[in-house]
């Protein structure tokens, strides 16, 4: 009995459908999650693009006044949010003016902005860059920062 249900029409009809369901379930649910990954990558760029935007007047006063204290309260504002790791603030020559990360483990060195990612242990670091923009120069930006977010944030919030 065995052996005639294994050749039958129907078990190998079954076997074909169960099979072909089971791919498309597979490739449906991996399409909906590399959508939502991207979705929550493009919430969060939004999100740390207002709070940088919101703390870019004052980075850029306290950059032209060479107020470095300022700057540094600045960024510890800045790294108290969640999305944020790391912070980093460069002159109009790109010589680094102020560097701070939260403490978190990370297995190589702080990204270089040349390539501007490294591994953290959790995944790939994302860079954001904004200028430092005062209105009343006409010369350009007095500099820019450079702030940096995790994939591994990206992926808790599209986990939920």
């Amino acid at each position: 009995m065995q052996t005639t249900f294994q050749k039958s029409l129907a078990s190998k009809l079954l076997r074909i459908v169960l099979g072909f369901y089971f791919v498309i379930a597979i490739t449906l649910t991996l399409g909906q999650l590399a959508l939502e990954f991207r979705n929550e990558k493009q919430r969060l760029e939004e999100e740390i693009s207002s709070k940088v935007n919101l703390f870019t007047p004052v980075i850029t006063q306290a950059l032209w006044n060479f107020d470095d204290e300022q700057m540094d309260i600045t960024v510890k504002s800045i790294l108290k949010t969640k999305l944020i790791i790391g912070v980093s603030i460069f002159d109009d020559q790109g010589e680094t003016v102020l560097s701070k990360w939260r403490d978190i483990p990370i297995k190589k060195n702080h990204p270089s902005l040349t390539t501007g990612k490294a591994k953290e242990e959790e995944g790939d670091l994302y860079t954001y860059r904004h200028p430092l923009e005062d209105p009343a120069l006409k010369n350009g930006p007095l500099g820019h920062v450079v702030v940096f977010t995790s994939s591994s944030i990206v992926i808790e919030r599209a986990a939920y």
